[in-house]
């Protein structure tokens, strides 16, 4: 997934599974210190997975 459509990076990849139930995240170049690594990536994943919505659009 892309933070803003118009990134040219991308922020990481999601994985779902059991109807999209269960997902799982991987942010691009980030350690264990993943806000201090990627904060715009980790901040818009928080909002994606407090808002239900984990899959890009």
């Amino acid at each position: 997934w892309k933070v803003a459509d118009n990134d040219p990076e991308i922020a990481g990849y999601i994985k779902t599974a059991n109807n999209d139930r269960f997902f799982l995240a991987t942010i691009r170049n980030a350690g264990h210190m993943v806000p201090y690594d990627q904060p715009r990536a980790m901040l818009n994943l928080l909002e994606r997975f407090l808002s239900s919505q984990p899959k890009s659009p």
